[in-house]
């Protein structure tokens, strides 16, 4: 069952009266992983528009090699990033927000194993090649001839590794709530309402779920008139925090140029 704790520090950035504090940790990045808000399987494909920050979900992608780590009782995962402060504050409080949530959180994963995905580029070139035998144009469908061209900001999402657990417990310093709301007093000033939200303990029960994700950020070309593959560097943790929350608008001014090999 999910715990969620509370930032203390936050209390000393509310005016006074009683506010409400909404922060969404939806998609945040761990030195782990991805947080999997959207519950999403390995395998899974998606495409980024870099002009606007938008994905579209594709399909999936039968993956071969797979590899699997051992059980831990327990795991930590730390450095929660990308978390989204809805309140009206300014810009100073927020980033002290987020530093303290990237300093002080963690999400602890109780018998916890790595289920990751080996020679995915090859696997994904056997799904274009097996659908495109069934009679499916995935150039078009699949906007892979406008990824090859010189200079597209198209690119392609592939989760090809999670961190399943039987238990996780997010966490911010010491206050908790089992609801994901807390009611703190402020010395003088009332209280503060806390609303955390990203998380939902009911879809995320069970055995072995998929609590964290990584992504291959992925670029297309073309080699001797196939489809090739690699992937894109230039993307951080926070620009696809970004990007799977929905709160990008734009990841990069220039989309880097790559020839196309014939």
């Amino acid at each position: 069952m999910f715990r969620l704790f509370c930032l203390q520090f936050i209390l000393t950035l509310v005016l006074a009266g009683c506010r409400t504090i909404p922060i969404d940790v939806s998609h945040a990045s761990t030195d782990k992983g991805y947080l999997n808000s959207g519950l999403r399987n390995l395998g899974a494909l998606y495409l980024l528009d870099t002009s606007d920050g938008k994905i579209s979900e594709l399909g999936s992608v039968e993956l071969s090699n797979r590899t699997r780590g051992a059980i831990f009782e327990e795991q930590t995962a730390r450095g929660v990033r990308g978390i989204v402060v809805g309140a009206d504050i300014d810009v100073g409080a927020q980033a002290r927000i987020e530093n303290e949530i990237s300093t002080h959180s963690y999400i602890k994963l109780v018998n916890a194993f790595d289920e990751s995905y080996t020679r995915t580029f090859n696997d994904l070139s056997k799904e274009i090649n097996r659908r495109e035998a069934d009679g499916e144009d995935l150039g078009f469908s699949w906007f892979l001839d406008e990824a090859v061209e010189a200079g597209s900001g198209l690119r392609y999402l592939l989760i090809y590794s999670t961190i399943r657990a039987d238990e996780a417990v997010i966490g911010y310093r010491n206050a908790v709530s089992s609801e994901g709301s807390l009611n703190v007093p402020i010395r003088g000033r009332g209280n503060l309402n806390v609303e955390i939200s990203g998380l939902s303990e009911e879809k995320w029960k069970g055995k072995e779920v998929p609590v964290l994700v990584r992504y291959h950020v992925i670029q297309a070309f073309l080699n001797d008139g196939s489809y090739s593959f690699r992937i894109d560097r230039r993307f951080d943790t926070d620009d696809l925090s970004s990007i799977l929350s929905g709160e990008a608008t734009k990841v990069a001014d220039e989309p880097e140029l790559v020839s196309q090999r014939r």
